[in-house]
């Protein structure tokens, strides 16, 4: 019986050995970097610390980016106290290969934040012609899996700027055409210096040798870089122009855009999506969802390049309202928007990046995705719409005009978001509320007390003025899909919601109130 219990525990364990094999491989066939760390965390959640780094170990060896990159999330996950002394073992092991330890003290580094002395690697010989061959099958790698370009980079940017120098210099070694994907998003850094490098070396290249990519990326950059490099993108277009190369932005079809109601926040979402409409074209179905903000940015971007068609939302007239259910069970109200609108947002939103004024930095997804975007010619939306977001516009109201505007507009059903949000908000600050007007815990909150306190509160404006953006964003929502009464309402209120009191104005006051009352 014990020697049976023996059997099935290492038949058990060699199962389970292989079926993590199988996991692990998983990750350098990971298109997003959502799948990737779903993958890794399926990983902790589903085997034994001990052999999970057993794996791990074995394959520090391989050459992918990709797979550096989900082994060093995966990493995270384990307990540190044996993951560490692990790979500064593998580090420091001269038997081992050169990727090996290389590996090992890439993701000590980047992923544990460990300090790596440079003696551990100081015997290692030709790492040049490493990283190079690492560089070469990153490329290949990318015909099949854009993605692995971007984790490239990634990975490349939290290095220090030398790095990205060495990078450039060694990418001169391949054919142009192959260097192009690469140079778009190293020019994309947020480092200005080696975003100007990256371009110069884009700038180097023949059109004749780099083929129509280069003008495709010329053409994307132009639109979405910081202005002072766009300027000189698009001086380089025109130099191109006069050699007798040109670039002629294809149509738009078979790309839609979705958007759904802007929040109280001034956040809003938008879907990008792609369908063929030809079973000549290469590209797959492609999805781009984004939340954008005008006043704070792009937040947040994830792209795929594999979906099924049945997986995308159904086409709908341009100013249709639909309902869409996500994998959380949560339903979303979608728009169906005019493509050039939704991309008119992303423009927009990106000013608050070379304004210095965005809430996080602009990398990421977006970075990779972006040419979709801008492969095409500049966004045209009608001015009617443009309107909506001007800041300084002038309306003559009465507070029993902006009255009557809050009892309508709050009707509409995408109202109840905001509520929700500033309930939440209302939860967060409950304590501070009840002890700065010092109230017992059993007293009512009134808005217009709270509004009168919070209004001194550091960072407050950012609510009024997320209000504002939030409103102007939902105006032109509400115009696109046919609501123009409560477009003027939402309109009406964004232009006062900046010129007057929280305590006074009744929107604030409305949403406060409510809010109060779901404490």
């Amino acid at each position: 019986v014990i020697m049976q219990r023996m059997d099935e525990k290492i038949i058990n364990t060699f199962q389970q050995r292989r079926q993590l094999e199988a996991a692990i491989d998983e990750l350098s066939q990971s298109k997003t970097e959502r799948a990737m760390l779903r993958i890794v965390r399926q990983i902790a959640r589903s085997y034994p610390a001990h052999m999970v780094l057993s794996v791990l170990l074995k394959h520090l060896g391989d050459a992918s980016s990709q797979m550096r990159g989900g082994l060093g999330h995966l990493a995270t996950l384990l307990p540190p106290e044996e993951v560490t002394p692990a790979l500064r073992s593998a580090a420091a092991g001269r038997q081992n290969s050169v990727q090996m330890r290389l590996n090992a003290v890439t993701i000590l580094e980047r992923f544990l934040g460990e300090d790596v002395s440079p003696a551990l690697l100081s015997d290692l010989e030709n790492s040049d012609e490493l990283a190079f061959q690492s560089l070469c099958e990153a490329i290949e790698e990318a015909e099949r899996n854009r993605y692995v370009l971007l984790e490239y980079v990634t990975q490349m940017r939290e290095e220090e700027e030398g790095v990205a120098y060495f990078v450039l210099e060694q990418l001169r070694r391949l054919p142009p055409a192959d260097r192009v994907d690469l140079l778009r998003l190293i020019a994309q850094d947020d480092r200005p210096s080696v975003a100007t490098a990256a371009l110069n070396e884009l700038e180097a290249l023949n059109p004749a040798e780099a083929g129509d990519q280069l003008m495709l990326a010329l053409h994307s950059l132009s639109i979405t870089l910081p202005p002072d490099l766009r300027t000189r993108v698009a001086r380089q277009i025109r130099k191109l122009q006069f050699s007798g190369w040109s670039y002629e932005p294809p149509s738009p079809i078979g790309w839609r855009a979705l958007l759904g109601p802007a929040e109280a926040s001034g956040n809003q979402t938008i879907w990008f999506l792609y369908t063929p409409t030809s079973a000549k074209e290469s590209m797959a179905c492609a999805f781009i969802s984004m939340v954008v903000n005008m006043r704070t940015g792009i937040l947040a971007t994830y792209g795929s390049d594999e979906m099924a068609r049945e997986d995308l939302p159904q086409p709908h007239q341009v100013g249709e309202l639909f309902t869409v259910s996500l994998d959380d069970d949560q339903k979303i109200v979608f728009l169906e928007a005019p493509f050039d609108y939704g991309r008119w947002l992303v423009q927009k939103a990106l000013s608050a990046h070379w304004d210095g004024v965005a809430w996080q930095p602009l990398f990421g997804e977006y970075s990779l995705y972006n040419d979709w975007l801008w492969q095409f010619g500049e966004p045209a939306v009608a001015a009617a719409l443009q309107d909506y977001f001007q800041s300084d516009a002038e309306e003559d109201y009465t507070l029993a005009d902006l009255e009557r505007a809050v009892v309508e507009l709050t009707q509409h059903p995408v109202l109840h978001r905001w509520y929700t949000h500033c309930r939440m908000l209302l939860r967060a600050v409950r304590n501070d509320l009840y002890m700065n007007l010092d109230l017992d815990d059993d007293e009512t909150l009134h808005a217009d007390f709270v509004l009168r306190e919070i209004e001194n509160w550091p960072d407050m404006h950012l609510l009024f003025q997320g209000l504002q953006t939030g409103l102007q964003a939902l105006a032109a929502w509400l115009h696109l899909a046919g609501d123009e009464h409560n477009a003027h309402n939402a309109a009406l209120l964004a232009h006062s919601s900046m010129s007057m009191p929280g305590h006074e104005n009744p929107l604030m006051l409305e949403l406060f109130g409510q809010g109060l009352r779901g404490l």
